[in-house]
């Protein structure tokens, strides 16, 4: 079963390839109908850009156009007659380097871990999560990644990633208590303890009644007795 992002994936390289064959075919037919200059820019780049709009159009006009002489469906010789694959070519080659460029942003990087997460492949959401930080320092990112490394069982990173995305200002007022509950995994219950009641500090529990400040408070009393 394919993700939307998986089609996504799949669709845009194809439909860029198809629109730029479409605009090519339409370039070579001006060419041999000897359209004006004119024509011979704007209906290739219109059938690349609206495909579904302009070709229709552009048949529609040929179709009630008056016919044209043998003369005028001959070629001309030499690198006009070779325009339409060197311009068939170039958009290939244009398309080819923007993908390759898109897929390396850090937002390519993180709809690739947000589709890792869907399919609970965390390892991969953890790789795409670091390609993303590698790019852009965001500490919304280092959270996310902290909860992926939590998920996978590696606390120690998680609460290296937590810690990084408090420094840079993530406002997520629960990062304490994932960081109380790292500590507990490993066995650090002071540290765990003195999260929990940070935790119990913060706005989300000092203003409102949240079922995590009740497990925090819970927890940061047994805690105290060990």
């Amino acid at each position: 079963m394919f993700s939307a992002y998986e089609l996504a994936e799949a669709f845009y390289p194809l439909a860029f390839a198809l629109a730029s064959l479409l605009s090519a075919i339409v370039l070579t037919d001006a060419q041999r109908r000897r359209l004006p200059p004119f024509h011979l820019a704007i209906w290739p780049i219109l059938v690349f850009l609206i495909p579904l709009v302009a070709l229709p159009v552009y048949l529609l006009l040929r179709i009630y156009a008056r016919p044209a002489s043998i003369q005028a469906g001959r070629f001309h010789r030499g690198w006009w007659r070779a325009l339409p694959v060197l311009y068939f070519s170039l958009l290939l080659t244009i398309g080819a380097i923007f993908y390759r460029f898109d897929r390396r942003t850090a937002d390519a990087h993180l709809a690739r871990a947000a589709e890792a997460q869907l399919h609970n492949d965390h390892e991969r959401a953890i790789a795409e999560y670091r390609a993303a930080l590698r790019l852009e320092d965001d500490a919304h990112t280092y959270k996310l990644l902290a909860k992926e490394l939590a998920y996978a069982g590696k606390w120690e990173e998680a609460i290296e990633a937590f810690r990084a995305a408090e420094a840079r200002g993530e406002p997520d007022a629960t990062i304490p208590f994932h960081l109380a509950t790292a500590y507990e995994r490993l066995d650090r219950w002071e540290e765990a303890r003195r999260e929990y009641q940070r935790f119990l500090q913060s706005p989300l529990c000092l203003k409102e009644s949240d079922a995590l400040c009740l497990v925090a408070r819970d927890k940061a009393l047994a805690l105290a007795t060990r």
